[in-house]
């Protein structure tokens, strides 16, 4: 049941309420997404690298949800959310893995004369190479669920059942932008040449990617505010 309060307001208002409530990890989810737009800019970070570290991020969201899940208030009980949380884990695994070759097929489209096999076996040594990116990602997402779902009791206005499927939501529609983005990558490539898609485009599709993540972190602090129960 939702306070009748709480409908009050337009979303405007909604938006800028959760803004207020959640600026630490705002701020650090725009400083994680900068880091990124430095490493397009000045590091040359190509499309690929650009997806793999959406694609690590997806994992990140994942880990964080493992200990939402055994966190959350009320039923079912804690050998239930065990279970649960194995489940999880072994799904959103399979689904990362999925994931990922899926994500490889597409940067084979975007770089001309290389196949699946070389971009798979390039995953590790890229990994290490973004890990400038991956740790503020990581510490972002660590700084939101400290600062929300622990101190600011998110976990008691939640449950298993939003917990379990939540994270797919986000990621689909983070992932749904990646597409469109990178096919109009291939897309204006030929016409504008790959300078100016890789300095022009690559540094505008984060900047879209931040937004959408932004308005997602603010909708989460919206469905988890004070008043729902």
């Amino acid at each position: 049941m939702i306070d009748s309060e709480s409908n009050k307001g337009s979303l405007k208002d909604k938006l800028l309420s959760a803004f207020e409530s959640s600026k630490t990890s705002v701020y650090s989810l725009l400083f994680a997404n900068f880091i990124i737009l430095v490493g397009v800019l000045l590091f040359g970070w190509s499309a690929w690298e650009l997806i793999l570290i959406y694609w690590a991020e997806s994992a990140i969201i994942g880990f964080f949800n493992i200990f939402k899940i055994l966190y959350v208030r009320g039923p079912p009980g804690i050998f239930t959310r065990i279970g649960l949380t194995l489940f999880f884990i072994i799904h959103y695994s399979g689904f990362m893995l999925i994931h990922l070759l899926v994500l490889s097929l597409l940067s084979v489209l975007l770089s001309a004369g290389q196949t699946i096999v070389t971009h798979m076996d390039q995953i590790p040594i890229l990994l290490v190479a973004i890990i400038p990116a991956l740790v503020p990602i990581f510490i972002s997402h660590a700084i939101s669920f400290t600062t929300n779902y622990l101190h600011k009791k998110e976990y008691a206005r939640t449950n298993v059942g939003i917990l379990m499927f939540f994270p797919y939501g986000r990621i689909f529609a983070m992932q749904i932008f990646i597409f469109f983005s990178a096919f109009f990558l291939i897309l204006i490539t030929p016409i504008f040449g790959t300078q100016i898609s890789f300095y022009i485009f690559l540094p505008l599709a984060v900047i879209g990617k931040t937004f959408f993540d932004l308005l997602g972190h603010l909708g989460e602090r919206m469905m988890n505010r004070v008043g729902k129960r």
